[in-house]
C-alpha cells in the first residue's frame, strides 16, 4: 500500500487527472450503450402512431355505414308509397292506404337490415297523422313530442346526427327544413335511430390491452357512445374534443389524467358527420415494456451523481488545495508577508511549484533589501546635492546687493543687511541637520525678507500670518519656504515701483499641512500657470535645479507622492504657490535630535 502511495505522489497532475476520468466515463459509457440499444424512444413512437393508424381505419369504417345509411335515406324521397301516403291520402280509400303503408313497411325493414348499426327507422306522416316503425310493424299515431324534436334537428340542420332521450338519430325532413316557412309542415320526417349496442360492440373490438377502450363522440351536440363500462370515461375523453371542434385529422394526446392514472390518447375525427373516434389505454400497461428503460435511466443517473461526487472530490484534493495553498501564499505575499513558504507534500507539478514559489519569494526578500538600501542611498546624496545647490545661489544675490549699496555709501543699510546676513548664514552654518522646525524655517525666511526689504527700500510689503501653535514644531526639510520668498522678489516684483505685497499663510487640512505664498505681482495667465506646474512635475532629473523646482524635488524625496508644491492664480493678482507638508497619523513631526 505505501509503494503504491509512492508511485501515485510519482505522477505528474496529467496522468492523474486521465486516469481519474477513464474511471469514472467508463461505467457511464456502458450504461449508455445499452440504454441506446434497447431504443425505448423508438418503441414508444411505433406505438402511438399504431393506435393513432388504428383509430383512423376504425373510424373510417363506421363512417362509411353511417354515410351509406344517410344516402339511402335521401333515396325516400322517389318512394311512390310515401308520396303517396304524404300526396293523395285525403283522396285514397282505405285499401289504398293501407297496401301502401304495408309496402312502406317492408321498405323500412329492408333498409334496417342492410345496416348493422340502425336499431330502428321511424317515418312521420303528419297527413295522416301516423307514425310507421320498422321494428314493430304498426302504425301508431305520432307522438309529438319526439316528432318535434326530429322535425326541429331536420330543419337546423347543425350535424346529421342528433341525440334524443339518450338515443342518437338521423333525422331527415321533405321538403329540406330550410326550405319550410313559418309553421308549414314538412311532408314527412324520416328518422333513423342508430343501434347504440352494436356501435358500443364495435368499439370494444378497437382496443389496447385490457385497460384500453374507444369512445365515439359527436363534435358539435355532445353526444358519445363509449366502450367503457364505466361511463365517466367518455365524458371526460369527449371533453377534448369539444375544446377543438373544428379540428380535423389524427393526433396523439401522450399523456392524460383520466381517475387519477396517466392514459395514452389517440383520436381522429371525421367533419362531414361531426363525429369523432377516440382510443385510449392506461399508459402503464401500453408502456410496460418501456419500465426497464426508465430503470436503466435511473441507474444512469444515479451512476452520474456517484460520478461526479467522486471526481469533484479527486479534482478538490489534487488540484483544488494545491491551488488554494498556492494563491493564500501569494496574497500574503502581495500584503508584504516575505516570510511565506509553502510545504511540499507531492513530487508532480504542483511539488515543483512550491519549492520555485518558496525559492522566488526568498530572492525577491533579497533583492528588495538591496533595492531599498540603494534607493535609500541615492535620495540622501540628491537631497543633499539639492540643498547645497540653494547657498551659492543665494549668497551671489547677497554679495551684489551689499556691493550695491557699499557704492552708494548707505552705512546703515549695509549694517543692518550684515547683521541680517550674519543671522541667516547662522542658521545655515550652525549644524549639518537637514530638518528644523517649521518656526525657525518661517523666522530665517523673515530674515531673507528682511534683507529683501532693505534691497527695495521698503517698496514690497511681506506679511506673514501667525503660525497655529499645533505646528509650531512641525519639522520640515531646511531652506523651503525662502526659495519660494525669493522667487517672488525675482519674477513677480522686478519692475514693481511700489505697493508690492507677499502674504505667507497657512491652509489646515485633513491629514497634511500646507503653506501658502501669494503676491500682487502683474496678472499669471493660466497658460503660463499650466507650463509652470509642467516643469514641476518634469521627468527630468539632469539639468540644474534652482528656486521652486529644487523645493518641489526636495519635498518629493522626503514625502513621496503626497508632498510637493501646487500652482494656482492668486487672488491678489499675481502666482499662488501651495506648499503641501503630509502628516503622520494627522499629527506634526516631532523634532528629531539628529545634529
Amino acid at each position: 500500500m505505501t509503494l503504491w502511495i509512492r508511485w501515485w505522489q510519482r505522477l505528474t497532475i496529467y496522468p492523474k487527472l486521465v486516469m481519474s476520468f477513464l474511471v469514472i466515463i467508463l461505467p457511464v459509457l456502458g450504461v449508455s450503450l445499452s440504454m441506446n440499444a434497447m431504443g425505448a424512444e423508438s418503441v414508444r413512437s411505433e406505438i402511438t402512431h399504431s393506435m393513432s393508424a388504428s383509430a383512423k381505419q376504425y373510424l373510417n369504417l363506421i363512417a362509411m355505414d353511417l354515410n351509406r345509411a344517410i344516402r339511402r335515406q335521401r333515396e325516400y324521397i322517389n318512394s311512390p308509397d310515401l308520396m303517396d301516403l304524404a300526396f293523395k291520402s285525403p283522396v285514397m280509400t282505405e285499401v289504398d292506404k293501407t297496401a301502401a303503408i304495408v309496402r312502406l313497411q317492408q321498405q323500412l325493414r329492408q333498409f334496417k337490415s342492410e345496416n348493422a348499426f340502425i336499431e330502428d327507422i321511424v317515418v312521420y306522416i303528419p297527413a295522416i297523422s301516423r307514425t310507421l316503425s320498422a321494428n314493430d310493424g304498426s302504425v301508431q299515431a305520432i307522438v309529438q313530442e319526439q316528432y318535434e324534436a326530429m322535425k326541429e334537428a331536420a330543419r337546423l340542420m347543425d350535424s346529421p346526427l342528433i341525440p334524443w332521450r339518450d338515443k342518437q338519430y338521423i333525422s331527415f325532413s321533405y321538403p329540406d327544413g330550410i326550405a319550410l316557412i313559418g309553421s308549414k309542415e314538412p311532408l314527412f320526417v324520416f328518422a333513423i335511430e342508430l343501434s347504440k349496442a352494436n356501435l358500443q360492440q364495435t368499439l370494444s373490438q378497437f382496443r389496447f390491452g385490457r385497460s384500453g377502450g374507444a369512445v365515439l363522440a359527436s363534435t358539435k351536440n355532445g353526444w358519445i357512445v363509449s366502450s367503457e363500462a364505466d361511463e365517466t370515461v367518455g365524458p371526460r375523453l369527449a371533453s377534448s374534443v369539444a375544446q377543438d371542434p373544428h379540428g380535423s385529422g389524427a393526433s396523439v394526446t401522450p399523456s392524460l389524467q383520466l381517475n387519477g392514472r396517466p392514459y395514452v390518447v389517440a383520436m381522429d375525427r371525421e367533419p362531414t358527420l361531426g363525429i369523432a373516434l377516440i382510443a385510449y389505454v392506461e399508459e402503464a400497461e401500453l408502456l410496460g415494456p418501456l419500465k426497464k428503460y426508465r430503470i436503466w435511466f435511473w441507474l444512469l443517473c444515479a451512476l452520474s451523481m456517484l460520478a461526479v461526487a467522486v471526481f469533484s472530490y479527486w479534482i478538490h484534493k489534487w488540484i483544488h488545495q494545491p491551488i488554494k495553498k498556492l494563491v493564500s501564499a501569494f496574497r500574503s505575499v502581495e500584503k508584504g508577508n516575505l516570510e511565506v513558504t509553502v510545504a511540499r507534500q507531492s513530487e508532480d507539478e504542483f511539488g515543483y511549484l512550491f519549492v520555485q514559489f518558496n525559492g522566488m519569494v526568498a530572492e525577491i526578500k533579497r533583492l528588495i533589501q538591496e533595492v531599498y538600501e540603494k534607493n535609500y542611498r541615492l535620495q540622501v546624496s540628491e537631497y543633499r546635492q539639492l540643498q547645497s545647490q540653494i547657498n551659492p545661489h543665494f549668497l551671489y544675490n547677497s554679495f551684489f546687493i551689499i556691493y550695491r549699496m557699499a557704492k552708494l555709501q548707505e552705512t546703515d543699510s549695509v549694517m543692518k543687511l550684515t547683521q541680517y546676513l550674519g543671522e541667516y548664514f547662522r542658521f545655515i552654518t550652525r549644524s549639518g541637520a537637514d530638518e528644523v522646525p517649521l518656526k525657525e524655517e518661517l523666522t530665517h525666511a523673515g530674515n531673507y525678507v528682511a534683507i529683501q526689504s532693505i534691497r527695495f527700500n521698503n517698496r514690497i510689503e511681506a506679511v506673514f500670518e501667525d503660525i497655529p501653535q499645533l505646528t509650531e514644531k512641525l519639522v520640515v526639510p531646511r531652506l523651503i519656504v525662502q526659495p519660494i520668498i525669493e522667487n517672488v522678489y525675482q519674477h513677480a516684483f522686478r519692475n514693481k515701483l511700489a505697493d508690492g505685497i507677499v502674504h505667507i499663510g497657512y491652509e489646515p487640512a485633513v491629514g497634511e499641512f500646507r503653506i501658502v505664498v501669494e503676491d500682487n505681482g502683474p496678472g499669471v495667465a493660466d497658460e503660463t500657470v499650466r507650463e509652470l506646474s509642467g516643469r514641476l512635475f518634469a521627468a527630468e532629473r539632469e539639468i540644474e535645479t534652482t528656486g521652486m523646482i529644487n523645493v518641489h524635488r526636495r519635498l518629493k524625496i522626503k514625502y513621496g507622492e503626497a508632498g510637493g508644491l501646487r500652482l494656482a492664480r492668486s487672488e491678489l493678482g499675481g502666482l499662488k504657490v501651495t506648499m503641501t507638508i503630509p502628516l503622520q497619523g494627522g499629527e506634526p513631526h516631532a523634532q528629531s535630535d539628529r545634529h
